[in-house]
């Protein structure tokens, strides 16, 4: 196994990367994941005013210190944010492309006609008309972040601008009618896709029918949660906080809180597999108060997998895993943790790995744990191991 010395600089790596392996398109170096960030506006009616979602949160930069990151969605000039059922339409788009097996940036849908029968509406004019907006909307929408992340090769922080969809085609005869043909499609824009390649996507997990079903309210809370507690048995946030990340636009806390408390109790009833109970506490420190989410256990994850050895491993493929260990070293900062990534490496897949250190980033940041995030990320590693019935603590070579 080649050693960190080894390694070609950065640019050789995603040279030798995109000559070598099929994807095109590079995992990205921080985390994009919809779960988390909003996108559109829950209600049917807009806030007065309001031209730009915005959402806030901290990563970790320059010498671990603690940096805010901003993040403007600002809507198509055209169709907006879309309508309040975007969630449930990027979700069903993402079903879509997960059978697909993410192998291609365009998500062939086939037709509206088959969108709207997966999200359970109506075959009508009016439901085709909003699915065909929302489409053109997720096209238009931009986002724009100001500390997006810390380049460590580079010892700098990057501001991003992007689009999480490119274009968007829709098919038809040409006739009078405008009969629809079942070839349309959405093109994910590369920053989406290498956002995929880089995130384990636990939001997949969710049954679509049944996700149809709940209210926008529901369906947010539920792409939330489905992150948070897929391997965890309780989460806990603060409520004010939660509302900017949703975005609930109220301007009474009560409100507020009775949006949440109708979106829980509405999950549970319904079955929602990821929630089981939740309660509300006043915070230790400082006014306001946490909610907390609770699942009776979390979601086993069993696996027949053997670590693979590196004598089985392509040369290709061997390229991959070496980045994959540079990313776990250049997270974690530990250089001396690299036989133990190594052997993480080539006995799980690769977002498995990336979902570690979105899970270590998370603990480390908002739940202020003492542990070292190099111990955290170990940690981390071997329970989603353990979870998949898998064992690495032996030589890998």
């Amino acid at each position: 196994m080649c050693t960190s010395e080894a390694l070609p600089s950065l640019a050789m790596k995603h040279k030798k990367l995109s000559d070598n392996l099929s994807a095109s398109v590079l995992p990205s170096r921080y985390e994009m994941n919809l779960a988390e960030f909003p996108l559109t506006v829950l209600s049917t009616r807009l806030p007065t005013g309001l031209k730009v979602i915005q959402y806030k949160d901290e990563i970790r930069g320059r010498d671990g210190e603690i940096k805010e990151r901003l993040w403007n969605i600002k809507p198509d000039a055209v169709y907006g944010f879309g309508s309040n059922q975007l969630n449930a339409t990027i979700f069903t788009l993402f079903q879509i492309w997960k059978l697909q097996g993410f192998d291609s940036p365009d998500i062939r849908f086939g037709s509206v006609y088959y969108l709207a029968k997966e999200l359970n509406l109506q075959n009508t004019k009016t439901a085709y008309e909003r699915i065909r907006r929302d489409l053109n909307a997720l096209v238009g929408i931009t986002v724009e972040a100001y500390n997006a992340f810390w380049d460590n090769e580079l010892k700098a922080y990057v501001d991003a601008t992007f689009h999480l969809f490119d274009s968007v085609y829709f098919y038809h005869d040409g006739r009078r009618n405008q009969q629809a043909l079942p070839f349309s499609y959405i093109k994910a824009s590369d920053k989406l896709r290498g956002s995929v390649m880089a995130n384990a996507l636990t939001t997949l997990h969710l049954d679509v029918a049944q996700f149809a079903s709940y209210t926008p309210a529901e369906q947010r809370l539920a792409l939330y949660l489905s992150k948070m507690l897929y391997a965890q048995t309780e989460h806990r946030r603060d409520v004010q906080a939660l509302a900017r990340q949703f975005p609930i636009y109220a301007k009474r806390y009560k409100d507020i809180k009775s949006t949440l408390t109708i979106a829980c109790e509405g999950l549970i009833t319904k079955g929602f597999p990821h929630l089981t109970a939740y309660r509300y506490e006043p915070k230790q420190s400082g006014r306001g108060e946490n909610i907390i989410f609770s699942r009776a256990t979390p979601f086993p994850r069993p696996s027949t997998r053997s670590p693979q050895r590196v004598s089985s491993v392509s040369a290709d493929e061997r390229i991959a895993k070496e980045l994959l260990i540079q990313d776990l070293i250049d997270f974690s900062g530990h250089q001396q943790s690299r036989a133990f990534y190594a052997r993480a490496v080539y006995a799980l897949d690769s977002q498995t790995i990336y979902q570690a250190i979105s899970e270590t980033k998370y603990e480390h940041l908002q739940r202020h744990v003492t542990e070292s995030k190099a111990q955290l990320l170990n940690h981390v590693l071997q329970r989603l191991a353990q979870e998949q019935g898998i064992s690495f603590t032996g030589n890998h070579s």
